[in-house]
This record gives structure tokens, sequence and C-alpha cells, in this order.
């Protein structure tokens, strides 16, 4: 049976609970990533929003493969 119900576009920007919820990805990781710098914020006033394309590009950039022990994430 085809499920005829409408899907939602994807948001413009996720808060930072938002992007965590999107990637499964702790709060901490993603803060991380935004202090190294390979995931970017835009602030509106003194809150960080990440822009859906951004938040892709830095998803796709993950390894495809698993991580041996020891190995560093990005």
């Amino acid at each position: 049976m085809i499920d005829l119900r409408p899907v939602a576009p994807a948001p413009i920007s996720y808060s930072i609970e938002g992007a965590c919820r999107a990637t499964g990805l702790s709060e901490f990781v993603i803060a991380a990533a935004l202090k190294k710098g390979t995931l970017t914020a835009r602030y509106y006033g003194n809150k960080p929003l990440v822009g859906h394309a951004d938040l892709l590009e830095w998803f796709n950039n993950f390894p495809l493969d698993k991580q041996t022990p020891g190995e560093a994430r990005p």
C-alpha cells in the first residue's frame, strides 16, 4: 500500500539539539565540530543555528568504513 501523506520539507536550519536529533550524535560531538570549524553555525542573536546544507555536507564527509580502535574520529 502506498502512503499518500504529505512529507514535511527539510528544515532550513537546526538548533544544536535539532542537529543532534537529525544526526543521532551527541551535543558534545556537534559542539566539538563547531569549535573545530568542520561544521559551521550562523547566529540569531546568541543562538547558534546549523544550516541544513552545512549539516548534510558535514555528515556526508564521514568515512564509509568503520574506524579501527584508536583511530581518530572526524
